[in-house]
C-alpha cells in the first residue's frame, strides 16, 4: 500500500541516453531498484505507522520544550541530529525524546541489516541456480550439496556468528521480507524493537503464511506500547484464536523442535538448556529431585556445609552424566562410540608448573575456554595425563609429521591439542567430533604434516571441499588458516594458545659510560 501511495511515476526514457548499468541479471528481482522511491515509501510508512499519537496536553508541552527532530522518522537525518546532541546539557524532556529516537534508529538499522541478509541469500540462490548448483547429492562423490550453506557461511563470517546462530538470523530476515512484511515495516519505522519483531517471527514459525499474517494484524496495533512479556502473551492469545488445529496437532509440531544446548557462562560456569514434551521433562525433574532428596539424607557430617536444594539438584544431574562418561557405557550397557580413536572424554590443557602448584596459570577446558588453576588440578587428579610440548614463545603446540595419510594416534592427538575446535571461522564445534583435513591433498604430496592438517566439523568440511562454493582456504606455515570468501573478503583463524607464554628474560641495563674516564 505504501508503495502505491508513494507513487512510482517515472518520465519515459530518453532513446538517445545510454542506459544506466545496474546489477540486474535475468534471475534478479529489480523491484527495489526504483530511484528515489524507497525514500518516499519510508517517509510515508513513518507517517502511517510510526508517528506517535499524543494528547493535546502532551503535544503542547513537547512543542514548547522538545527538539525539532522529535518527530523525525528513523534514518540518516535522525542519526545526524542525534550526533549533535550533548546529553549532559539537555533537559529531562529532551533526554526522554533522545532515548525514544535512539530506539527508533536501532530498529531501523536492524531492518536495514535484515533486508541486506534476505537480498544476499536471494542473489546467491539465483547465482547457484543459474550455474546448475542445486541442493541435493553429488552423483560423482555421493556427498551432499547445498549452496545455501556457502552463503550462510559468508554471512556468519561477516557478522561473527556461529552456524547455528546465523541460520536463525537468516530465517528471520527472509520471513520478514516475504511473509511478515507488516512486522518488517513496524521495525523499519521504529514502532517495534528487534526483540519484539523476533518474538513475532518465532511465535508464528509453526503457522502457515495466512495464519501468520492474521496473528500479525491482531498484535501489531498494540505491540509498540507493550513490554516484551505483554507482547508474547498477546501472541499466544492471537495464535489460539487463528490456529484451527487442535491441541494435539500443535503439540506434535512443537515437539519436533525439541532441543538440548550448552551455554557457556562467566567464571568457569556453563549451563544446559533442554526442551522436550512436558511429561518427559516432568519425569526427568522428578528423578532429579529424588536424587537431590537422597543426597540430603547423606548430609550427616558435623560441620560440613549444608547444600541448598538448587545445589543438590545441579549436582545430581551432572553426577548422572559424569558416571556415564566415566564408565564409557550408557544406562543399557552399550559402549559409547569412539571419537578420533578415543572414547568420549573431557580435555583440559594445564601447564606442568600449575599442576605442581608452582604457579596458578589458568588451564584450558576444550569446548569452553579458561578455567581456574585449582579446578584444573582437581580434574587432573581424577584423570589420565598426556604430555603436550608447546612453544614457550607462542604457547602453540609444536610440529609432528608422518608419511601416512591417516596419521597415527600421536599426530592426531597433537593436531587436536593444537586445534581443539573446528578450524572454520567462528565455528566452536569440538574438533574431536569432526574430520582431519589436508590443506594440500595427500594424493599430490604423499606426506602428512601437522602444519598442513586442520580439523573441520562435517558441515564445514563439505563446504571446503566443494569447488563450486567459491571459497579459497589456505594453510600457512605458522598454523594460521586464511579464508577468502566468494566476495573476496578475507578472514583468518590461528592456533589456540595452549601453553603459557613466557616473557623473555630482561637483560641487565649496561652501566652508563664514565663521564671522567682515565687517565686521571
Amino acid at each position: 500500500m505504501a508503495r502505491e501511495a508513494a507513487g512510482a511515476l517515472h518520465a519515459p526514457p530518453d532513446p538517445d541516453e545510454p542506459p544506466d548499468e545496474v546489477f540486474a541479471p535475468d534471475w534478479f528481482d529489480s523491484y527495489d531498484l526504483d530511484d528515489g522511491l524507497d525514500a518516499r515509501i519510508a517517509q510515508l510508512e513513518w507517517e502511517l505507522y510510526g508517528a506517535e499519537s499524543q494528547d493535546e496536553a502532551e503535544a503542547a508541552l513537547l512543542a514548547d520544550r522538545a527538539p525539532a527532530w522529535m518527530t523525525s522518522p528513523p534514518g540518516g537525518e535522525l542519526a545526524v541530529a542525534l550526533e549533535q546532541v550533548h546529553c549532559r546539557t539537555e533537559t529531562p524532556t529532551a533526554l526522554i525524546e533522545v532515548m525514544k529516537a535512539a530506539e527508533r534508529l536501532v530498529g531501523w538499522a536492524q531492518s536495514v541489516k535484515l533486508d541486506a541478509m534476505a537480498s544476499f541469500m536471494a542473489q546467491r540462490r539465483g547465482e547457484a541456480a543459474a550455474n546448475g548448483w542445486m541442493r541435493g547429492t553429488d552423483q560423482l562423490t555421493g556427498r551432499p550439496m547445498d549452496p545455501d550453506r556457502s552463503a550462510a557461511c559468508e554471512v556468519a563470517a561477516a557478522l561473527r556468528l556461529s552456524p547455528h546462530t546465523v541460520g536463525g538470523h537468516l530465517e528471520t530476515a527472509e520471513r520478514l521480507a516475504r511473509d511478515l512484511r507488516s512486522t518488517r515495516t513496524a521495525l523499519r519505522t521504529g514502532v517495534l524493537t528487534f526483540p519484539k519483531a523476533l518474538a513475532v517471527v518465532e511465535s508464528t514459525a509453526h503457522l502457515h503464511v495466512e495464519a501468520q499474517q492474521q496473528v500479525e494484524q491482531r498484535v501489531l496495533p498494540r505491540a509498540g506500547t507493550q513490554t516484551q512479556t505483554q507482547l508474547r502473551a498477546s501472541l499466544r492469545r492471537a495464535i489460539a484464536q487463528v490456529d484451527p488445529r487442535d491441541h494435539a496437532e500443535r503439540h506434535r509440531a512443537a515437539i519436533a523442535d525439541r532441543a538440548c544446548r550448552k551455554h557457556p557462562l562467566p567464571d568457569g560456569m556453563a549451563g544446559i538448556w533442554l526442551t522436550h514434551s512436558a511429561d518427559r521433562i516432568e519425569a526427568a525433574w522428578t528423578a532429579i529431585q529424588s536424587l537431590a532428596d537422597l543426597a540430603k539424607t547423606g548430609q550427616t557430617d558435623q560441620g560440613a556445609a549444608v547444600l541448598t536444594a538448587e545445589q543438590r539438584r545441579a549436582d545430581a544431574m551432572v553426577d548422572v552424566f559424569g558416571a556415564i562418561l566415566a564408565s564409557g557405557t550408557d544406562w543399557l550397557g552399550r559402549t559409547l562410540p569412539e571419537q578420533q580413536r578415543r572414547r568420549p572424554h573431557i580435555e583440559v590443557v594445564v601447564p606442568a608448573s600449575t599442576l605442581l602448584g608452582l604457579d596458578d596459570h589458568p588451564a584450558e577446558l576444550t569446548g569452553y575456554g579458561p578455567i581456574p588453576a585449582d579446578v584444573a588440578r582437581r580434574i587432573a587428579s581424577e584423570g589420565t595425563w598426556r604430555r603436550i610440548l608447546t612453544d614457550p614463545a607462542t604457547g602453540i603446540v609444536l610440529e609432528a609429521a608422518t608419511a601416512r595419510h591417516d596419521p597415527p594416534a600421536q599426530v592426531s592427538e597433537t593436531l587436536l591439542a593444537r586445534h581443539p575446535i573446528c578450524n572454520w571461522f567462528c565455528c566452536t564445534r569440538p574438533a574431536r567430533q569432526g574430520d582431519r583435513d589436508h590443506g594440500r591433498k595427500y594424493k599430490d604430496t604423499g606426506t602428512t604434516l601437522l602444519e598442513d592438517l586442520r580439523p573441520y566439523c562435517e558441515y564445514h568440511h563439505l563446504l571446503k571441499d566443494d569447488g563450486r562454493s567459491g571459497w579459497i582456504v589456505e594453510n600457512l606455515p605458522d598454523g594460521t588458516t586464511r579464508f577468502t570468501t566468494p566476495t573476496g573478503h578475507v578472514y583468518r583463524t590461528r592456533p589456540a594458545q595452549i601453553g603459557p607464554v613466557l616473557a623473555p628474560e630482561s637483560q641487565p641495563t649496561p652501566e652508563p659510560p664514565d663521564p671522567d674516564p682515565p687517565p686521571f
